[in-house]
């Protein structure tokens, strides 16, 4: 139970401690007022019962100081209010601001590895448990808990036997709450990761809901989605199926320490050793504690349960950030590779052995079959990941002053890089804002002329820019993002086959920006139109992991059978008529 509290406080002590404090003692001075119940009930009920008549004046001081406890309890509650409800819910803000930074501040190659719905999921649905643990749970767990003790201790000091008759049971009820906890570890987790599934299905539904209207897969024949929402649904009654019976036993077990009370007491009463009175006070005190440890029982099952959702954010927040410290740029913006081989999966090499160097100002394209570990090489130049081998390396490779990426302070080396990628992504808001991404104190004016040199005619600054981007064509969306790498003028530019998919007009209006975004600027391509990249000042060509030729494009079409055979499948089985271009 220690873990699944430091899953769901995350080691905020002063904050728990205080939350319990507050707690307990609104809820002790809530369960107090019963004691003026039950001295209102003796005054009455007495009289009949073979006692002396009650003066008026009593009753009048009993009424009195309820009211007057009126006002006590609630000026103990509001510390509990504030310190169960406030703070847990500030406490939650900025838990989520804690989390989205440490998601922020991940390796991309990292980022790209996460699954987008479990991070929704854990920022929200996750947040949300801890809320209610915090304000609900926890706290109303541990002054159950004492409430419970308090009673039996007052009810032990007063009479042992009727105390052990009545909590007799108590010790049966936490062997079945603690089997709770055991089983219901396991399926709260199943039942976790199916929800974290359907949301995942869920989401992709909603974004490929054209590619399933168009293939006839709506409806009840997109089975992912049915099956993921049938799986959660299986899992969510298994939980409750499972572990209902046992909570409803653990009840049972309390309320059965009623019945033994009530025969022992009245053997007690028949024996002369207590009177009606007192059998009837202690009978009422001792069912008034029912109440406590049945939320006791539902709270202790709920722990489990919402434990897990501590453990799905820790899970995030120990993801492991780059640990480059180095802030101080290199000069140069050379970049070398030394021997890099890299797998995603610690099997397959993706990239075996690779070596090259970069010369800051000039403009190198990449090439090769699908497949051949082009997108690979690029993010490892940019830092997504650390080889598994060899270095990936910056600075000035004539006088040898070079830095190795990965010991670079991770947000002071994304600094010399600006990318553009296939899937270029756009935030919803105003055109503006999306370019000033790359330069958030830009003027209009700069705006202005970033997007007439990356060709971005279509659009004002002030046009709206919906989710995704999707009210802009692929193409147009690529120039908006080349808009805001010319904002940022970054040194070293990556693109990744960002003309693959683009109609003749578009394709046309990429290249020219493009040319005018590499301008003087170290800049790396991958094409897979090699006659796009004719003139660039080194083309690498690249076959299963392995660098299969590097030189210009005269030097491979003549010398390289890889490159003549990508440049022969780019022509539409077309040869080379010559040996230039």
């Amino acid at each position: 139970m220690i873990e699944a509290i430091r899953n769901l406080t995350g080691n905020r002590s002063g904050h728990f401690f205080k939350s319990l404090a507050a707690t307990c003692i609104c809820d002790l001075a809530n369960f107090g007022g019963f004691f003026f119940v039950i001295g209102l009930l003796y005054l009455l009920l007495d009289p009949y019962l073979g006692g002396e008549r009650t003066s008026p004046a009593y009753l009048y001081m009993i009424c009195a100081g309820a009211v007057l406890y009126m006002f006590f309890c609630y000026f103990a509650s509001v510390p509990a209010y504030n310190a169960n409800y406030v703070a847990t819910y500030n406490n939650s803000t900025r838990g989520r601001l804690r989390l989205a930074e440490h998601i922020r501040r991940l390796s991309l190659g990292t980022l790209d590895n996460l699954n987008p719905a479990k991070v929704s999921h854990s920022m929200m649905k996750d947040f949300s448990n801890l809320e209610n643990a915090n304000s609900h749970i926890i706290p109303q767990l541990f002054s159950s808990l004492l409430i419970t003790v308090a009673v039996f201790t007052g009810l032990f000091f007063y009479n042992s036997g009727l105390a052990v008759s009545f909590f007799c049971c108590i010790p049966l009820a936490l062997a079945v709450l603690f089997a709770v906890r055991f089983i219901g570890a396991g399926l709260s987790r199943k039942q976790m990761k199916a929800s974290v599934e359907a949301s995942s299905r869920l989401t992709e539904y909603i974004e490929g809901i054209t590619t399933i209207k168009t293939n006839n897969m709506q409806g009840d024949r997109f089975r992912r989605f049915e099956e993921s929402l049938n799986n959660l649904r299986k899992e969510s009654i298994r939980l409750e199926v499972t572990l209902m019976p046992l909570a409803l036993t653990a009840m049972s077990c309390v309320g059965a320490g009623i019945g033994i009370m009530v025969m022992y007491g009245q053997y007690k009463m028949v024996q002369g050793e207590i009177s009606i009175m007192e059998f009837l006070v202690l009978m009422l005190a001792a069912s008034r504690s029912i109440a406590p440890f049945i939320a006791f029982s539902i709270n202790f099952m709920m722990l489990q349960y919402f434990s897990e959702s501590g453990k799905n954010i820790a899970g995030l927040m120990n993801s492991p950030c780059p640990d480059g410290a180095v802030t101080e740029l290199p000069s140069g913006c050379d970049l070398v590779m030394r021997n890099v081989s890299f797998s995603y999966d610690k099997k397959r090499k993706i990239l075996d052995n690779v070596s090259l160097e970069l010369r800051s100002g000039s403009t190198v394209a990449v090439v090769g079959p699908s497949g051949c570990g082009k997108s690979t090489l690029v993010k490892l130049l940019a830092g997504f990941y650390k080889p598994d081998e060899g270095r990936v390396l910056m600075g000035n490779a004539e006088t040898g002053e070079l830095t190795d990426i990965s010991l670079i302070e991770p947000e002071c080396l994304m600094r010399r890089y600006a990318m553009v990628f296939q899937d270029s992504y756009l935030f919803k808001g105003s055109v503006a804002d999306n370019i000033r991404l790359g330069k958030k104190d830009a003027s209009d004016e700069e705006i202005l002329e970033v997007m007439r040199r990356a060709g971005v005619d279509f659009a004002m600054p002030d046009d709206r820019v919906e989710e995704a981007g999707r009210n802009f064509s692929g193409g147009e969306r690529q120039r908006l993002c080349i808009a805001r790498c010319m904002l940022k003028d970054a040194p070293v530019i990556l693109l990744d086959e960002i003309t693959s998919s683009l109609d003749v007009y578009n394709c046309h209006a990429m290249q020219k920006a493009v040319d005018r975004l590499a301008a003087g600027k170290t800049a790396v391509i991958i094409a897979h139109k090699l006659k796009n990249i004719v003139h660039s000042d080194l083309i690498i060509v690249m076959e299963e992991g392995r660098i299969a030729g590097i030189g210009k494009h005269e030097q491979l079409i003549r010398d390289n059978p890889v490159y003549r055979r990508l440049w022969i499948q780019g022509n539409n089985g077309e040869p080379p008529k010559n040996q230039t271009v």
